[in-house]
């Protein structure tokens, strides 16, 4: 994955950088899996070539042009539990991040993300909305999850930054 990580480490190319930066926190043992939306075909058949030199398997589900790449370690995630209506059940399937996952997420009015940046770019590698007293509740569970990305991402490349945070609505 560091030999990938360094052919591209510069790009411009948001969507592939989001890639390369999961497929490292999957190889580091940190996800089980993960997902990209993306509309354009073209980028997405260039990130299932990187794919296939890997370890991981990938699913995509296409809605009106709009492809979600869904990229798990098949050995720690049976994709036949994967659930597909794409709701609260499957934010927690992504993860520990997901402490405010919820069907009614559009009634909660902060939204919480730990972002990833190289020189060029950067993403939002968590993000959710959430209660501001679920914020609260969960906050120190949300910041060791934030020292434990940017600490394996540190690992990878000491020019990487990586943030944390929170907006009201």
């Amino acid at each position: 994955m560091s030999n990938i990580y360094n052919k591209h480490k510069l790009t411009n190319d948001k969507i592939l950088f989001e890639l390369i930066i999961n497929l490292y926190l999957m190889e580091s043992a940190y996800r089980n899996l993960f997902q990209i939306v993306i509309n354009d075909k073209k980028k997405l058949i260039k990130l299932i070539n990187i794919i296939k030199k890997t370890d991981y398997n990938y699913e995509i589900f296409e809605t009106d042009n709009i492809f979600r790449l869904i990229v798990y370690n098949q050995n720690k995630f049976d994709i036949n539990k994967l659930d597909k209506t794409f709701s609260a059940k499957f934010a927690k399937q992504l993860g520990k991040f997901y402490v405010c996952a919820s069907d009614n997420y559009t009634s909660y009015n902060y939204q919480i993300r730990i972002s990833v940046q190289n020189k060029n770019i950067g993403f939002p590698i968590y993000i959710q909305m959430c209660k501001k007293s679920m914020i609260i509740k969960k906050m120190d569970n949300i910041l060791k999850i934030f020292n434990d990305v940017k600490k394996i991402l540190l690992n990878l490349d000491n020019n990487i930054h990586v943030h944390i945070q929170i907006e009201s609505y």
